[in-house]
């Protein structure tokens, strides 16, 4: 096991962040919430050399990673502006390990919310527009084996493409995604796909970032449930549209 307290371990994790390196070691000793702080450390260094938080993610709630690591446990992430793109821009491929996609829900934040217990409704009040997005992620840590790492690395996350949307109402199940690449119909999501209530979600996502004194801010994005992911292994244009939500699309070059 490897100790939270190793000598160079936040820079180790920021410098694979950054430079999309691969993280072989093995995993950290300690709780998970030792592994969230990890992952908060990690983002505060980033945010003293001059990056921004554009929003953030709740990991494992929908799929096959649903309740991955338990009943309910649902780790938390950051999305960092500098890699965040409006939805028909153009990605020049990142050094580093490849990447993969996810269509996912996102809720774009009209007011600022904070704190714990937070209802479903309040939640949802807080809420500018349902939007489509992807997730760009980059397997950084080897999986399974490696919970709190994953944790501390930030659930794989590398950035995020935001499309368009709605305004947002009650969720009833999870909508029918269908991503394409050069326009043919590369996968749909199952039918019977098991997905939180996004408003839920963010809920939970308020929680757990009060336990670190952080909180979403109005303007940022939340990421809220993956539909499915695929590696990008080629240059193409990447699009998913989310019935009754919208569209998404980005051009990996």
């Amino acid at each position: 096991m490897t100790s939270f307290d190793e000598p160079g371990l936040i820079a180790k994790l920021v410098d694979a962040r950054l430079r999309g390196s691969r993280l072989d070691l093995p995993d950290l000793d300690g709780s998970l919430h030792d592994a969230q702080k990890l992952q908060f450390d990690v983002l505060d260094q980033l945010l003293a050399s001059g990056a921004h938080v554009s929003g953030w993610k709740i990991g494992l709630t929908s799929g096959a990673a649903y309740d991955l690591m338990g009943p309910g446990v649902r780790p938390v992430g950051y999305i960092l502006a500098e890699r965040s793109l409006s939805s028909d821009s153009n990605l020049r491929r990142p050094p580093g390990l490849p990447l993969q996609i996810e269509p996912e829900i996102c809720l774009e934040i009209a007011s600022p919310l904070r704190g714990k217990h937070l209802s479903i409704e309040h939640c949802r009040s807080a809420v500018k527009a349902v939007r489509a997005s992807f997730e760009i992620n980059q397997s950084r840590v080897p999986m399974p084996g490696r919970n709190n790492l994953f944790v501390a690395d930030d659930l794989s996350n590398w950035g995020l493409v935001v499309g368009n949307g709605k305004v947002p109402v009650p969720f009833r199940s999870a909508p029918k995604a269908e991503l394409f690449v050069d326009d043919r119909l590369e996968r749909t999501s199952p039918p019977d796909l098991v997905m939180d209530d996004p408003y839920l979600s963010l809920s939970r996502l308020c929680a757990a970032l009060d336990d670190y004194d952080r909180g979403v801010e109005a303007g940022q994005y939340v990421i809220t449930g993956a539909f499915f992911r695929i590696a990008i292994d080629r240059s193409a244009t990447y699009r998913a549209a989310i019935d009754g939500i919208g569209e998404v699309s980005f051009t990996l070059t």
